[in-house]
C-alpha cells in the first residue's frame, strides 16, 4: 500500500508515536477534522490499521466499543455476552500480533464515550493493550480539553493513555483540497470561490464544507449550520479562553495568549501578537457573543448598511422607523447616538457620519 501525500509532516509525526508504541490523544478543536485525519491515517502502511468512529456507535458504551473493535478484527459478535466479546477481542488481538509488527487502533470521537470513563472502562482498554504493549498502539481523537474529561469516577484510574498529546491544528489548503473529493464531492474543487472560502474557513474542514454548501454567501456567519459549528467550538472553551477570544475578535489581535488555544491552532502567533485562526470564526464571535442591538437600533443599522457609503436622508429614516409619524428630530438624534455607542455596533468596525444635517452615511473603518 502506498502512503498518500496528505499531511505528510503530520503523518510522519504520528508514525513516531506508533513506532515508539506510545498511546496518544490526538486533540483538536471541534469540526477541524480529527476523525477525518484518523481515517486517512488508517490508510497508511504502518501495520494493521483499525479505525472506529465513536460517533456512530449504537450506544456510547464500553460494550459497543468492544463489539466494534471485534468486528474490525474480523469477527461478528452475534449474541455474545459483554464478557465473551472482551475475551474474543483479546484472542483476535493475540492472532493479529502474530501477523503484524504493529496494530494501530484509532478511535475518533473518543470524548463521546465520556460517560463511560471510569476505572472499569480504562481497565478494559489496558487489558487489550496488555496483549502486547509493544505492538498495540491506541490513538484517541478528542475535541475537548483533556482536563474537562476527567471526573471523580476516574479516581485511582491509570490515565497513561492521556499522557501523550498530539495537537491537530487546522489543515493547510493542499490538504483540504485532498479531502474535498473524498468527503464532499469532486465538484467542490471547481467552486469559483474555493480559494477564498478555504482562507475564510481557516483550515477547519467542517467550516469549509458548510461554506461551500451555504445559501448565505453574503453573510455566512448567519447560516444556522455554521452558527451551530461555531457554537460547538466556542462552548468547548472555558471562561478565561472565551474572554481572550472575544478580545481578539474585537481588536483583531492581542498580546495575550493561551497554551491550549495555541496548541489546537484556534489562535495563531503573528509578529509577537495573537490573532484568530479563521476570519469566519472571528465574524461568528462578533455576531453571537456581543450584546445584541435593541430592535430600533437594529432596524436603523440595517437601513444604513443596506445603503452603506451613500446618504440615507432623514425623511427616509423617519418613514422607515416611525411609519405612524411619531418620530422627531430629537428622537432620531438620540437613536443615532445610542447606536454609535453600542458595543455590538462598535465591534463591527463601522462609523456613522452626519451628512450636512441632511441624513447619515455608514462607512467601514
Amino acid at each position: 500500500m502506498k502512503s498518500t501525500q496528505f499531511c505528510p509532516d503530520r503523518m510522519a509525526e504520528i508514525k513516531r508515536f506508533i513506532d515508539s508504541s506510545t498511546d496518544t490523544a490526538v486533540v483538536g478543536m471541534p469540526g477541524v477534522g480529527i476523525a477525518t485525519f484518523l481515517i486517512e491515517l488508517s490508510k497508511q502502511p504502518y501495520g494493521l490499521m483499525i479505525f472506529i468512529d465513536a460517533h456512530v456507535l449504537p450506544r456510547h458504551t464500553t460494550d459497543d466499543l468492544a463489539r466494534a473493535l471485534l468486528h474490525k478484527l474480523g469477527q461478528d459478535t452475534g449474541e455474545m455476552s459483554p464478557d465473551a466479546v472482551i475475551r474474543a477481542v483479546i484472542a483476535r488481538l493475540q492472532d493479529a500480533c502474530q501477523q503484524h509488527e504493529r496494530i494501530v487502533i484509532s478511535i475518533g470521537g473518543f470524548d463521546q464515550l465520556q460517560n463511560e470513563f471510569n476505572k472499569d472502562f480504562f481497565h478494559t482498554l489496558i487489558t487489550f493493550k496488555g496483549v502486547d504493549r509493544q505492538k498495540i498502539v491506541f490513538l484517541f481523537g478528542v475535541c475537548r480539553r483533556l482536563d474537562s474529561l476527567i471526573s471523580d469516577k476516574m479516581i485511582d484510574t491509570d490515565l497513561h493513555f492521556f499522557s501523550s498529546v498530539y495537537y491537530l491544528k487546522p489543515y493547510a489548503p493542499p490538504d483540504l483540497r485532498h479531502l474535498l473529493p473524498i468527503y464532499a464531492s469532486a465538484a467542490t474543487l471547481e467552486h469559483p470561490r474555493l480559494n477564498e472560502l478555504i482562507a475564510y474557513s481557516g483550515g477547519n474542514f467542517q467550516f469549509l464544507r458548510l461554506l461551500l454548501a451555504s445559501q448565505r454567501q453574503d453573510n455566512p456567519a448567519s447560516d444556522p449550520l455554521i452558527k451551530l459549528a461555531f457554537s460547538n467550538i466556542y462552548n468547548s472553551l472555558d471562561g478565561r479562553q472565551k474572554v481572550l477570544i472575544k478580545q481578539i475578535a474585537q481588536n483583531g489581535s492581542s498580546d495575550k495568549s493561551d497554551e491550549f488555544l495555541l496548541g489546537i491552532g484556534l489562535i495563531v502567533e503573528d509578529e509577537n501578537r495573537y490573532r484568530m485562526f479563521s476570519p469566519l470564526f472571528a465574524d461568528c464571535v462578533r455576531a453571537y457573543t456581543q450584546p445584541r442591538l435593541p430592535a430600533k437600533e437594529q432596524k436603523l443599522f440595517r437601513l444604513l448598511k443596506k445603503n452603506a457609503g451613500s446618504i440615507v436622508y432623514k425623511n427616509e429614516i423617519m418613514d422607515a422607523l416611525w411609519p405612524d409619524g411619531s418620530g422627531s428630530e430629537w428622537a432620531l438624534n438620540a437613536l443615532v447616538y445610542r447606536l454609535r455607542r453600542h458595543p455590538a455596533f462598535q465591534a463591527q468596525n463601522y462609523s456613522i457620519e452626519n451628512a450636512k444635517k441632511l441624513g447619515y452615511v455608514l462607512t467601514k473603518n
